[in-house]
């Protein structure tokens, strides 16, 4: 930034300086050979410092597009010539753009939401126990899903997973979702990349069914990269997140690596009861693997006394993406 005359307001001086900022960030997202993190990521040195370093998960996402809007949107610069504000439109649309494909490549509609509705008649099905007809219901909402919006659609292909984990997990057609886990996983790693939503969901799910096949090895190295690939991108205390990390720190526990189960599990154990409840199935999943953890090692944690509880009456309880 220029130096200020020494007759400049204090105010004076702070427009100046957000002037300055909003005409760099303007400079950047107009370049053509940034991906859209390099246009998010990038604050001023005076709103980087206030706020500190964020990553980016969904959080991070929201707060730097809120700040940087303010930077770039049309109506600050209302006053400004026609070309200028036809420069300032189009920076703000890219910024729009760069935050709507980090929100999508996370799991998240346009608004934030995630773009994963089950399919509300096969979920009847599967609470009356009618597992053969949900199934087939699933297979009919992929199939229309897949007509409406084609094959890499988000809401097409979150149903194809979800029908292949309702396979795996309620019928013995398991033969039958190890080949559609695998081509959505290929699918998803070739299309979307590692680090998408998709892609770390097909790898939990195709990871829980090689544990369930006695594959612990082959399982590993899927759930490692769910786990700690979820967490990057929707934040420690979100529960796709939660549920990962606990779905490998259940499989160190099946291999019999306690040193390693146990941080992870009391980690998710204390996530999950802060950000979900203790009466949360997915804590009290997590709480019952701890607990049998602990009675394996022997060991005792009165900051988590109701793992012990949960150990005596339940078994490992499988957790299922």
């Amino acid at each position: 930034m220029l130096d200020a005359p020494l007759d400049m307001s204090e105010a004076a001086i702070k427009k100046r300086a957000r002037d300055a900022d909003a005409l760099e960030l303007r400079r950047r997202l107009l370049q053509d050979n940034l991906t859209a993190r390099q246009r998010l990521e990038w604050l001023p040195a005076s709103v980087g410092d206030a706020i500190g370093k964020r990553q980016l998960n969904i959080a991070g996402i929201k707060r730097h597009y809120k700040l940087l809007s303010m930077l770039v949107h049309p109506d600050r610069h209302s006053g400004d010539s026609k070309e200028e504000l036809r420069l300032w439109t189009d920076a703000y649309k890219r910024l729009g753009q760069a935050r709507s494909e980090l929100l999508g490549a996370m799991g998240c509609a346009e608004h934030g939401e995630a773009d994963d509705e089950d399919d509300a008649e096969a979920q009847a099905l599967v609470n009356d126990g009618r597992y053969g007809a949900a199934t087939e219901r699933y297979r009919k909402a992929a199939t229309e899903l897949t007509q409406e919006h084609g094959q890499l659609h988000p809401k097409t292909f979150r149903m194809k997973i979800r029908l292949a984990n309702h396979v795996r997990s309620r019928t013995n057609q398991t033969g039958e979702a190890e080949v559609l886990l695998r081509h959505l996983h290929r699918t998803a790693t070739r299309e979307f990349g590692p680090a998408n939503f998709d892609t770390l969901q097909s790898a939990s799910g195709l990871g829980l069914l090689l544990q369930d096949k006695g594959d612990l090895d082959g399982a590993e190295p899927l759930l490692a990269a769910s786990a700690d690939g979820m967490t990057a991108l929707r934040g420690d205390v979100d529960e796709s997140a939660i549920t990962s990390r606990a779905a490998y720190a259940g499989l160190l526990l099946a291999k019999g690596d306690l040193a390693a189960a146990e941080p992870r599990l009391k980690e998710a154990c204390m996530t999950a009861r802060e950000a979900l409840s203790d009466d949360h199935e997915l804590t009290r999943r997590i709480v019952s693997q701890y607990g049998t953890c602990l009675a394996q090692l022997g060991k005792r944690d009165d900051d988590l006394a109701i793992a012990y509880e949960s150990a005596e009456h339940a078994s490992v309880i499988e957790l299922s993406c």
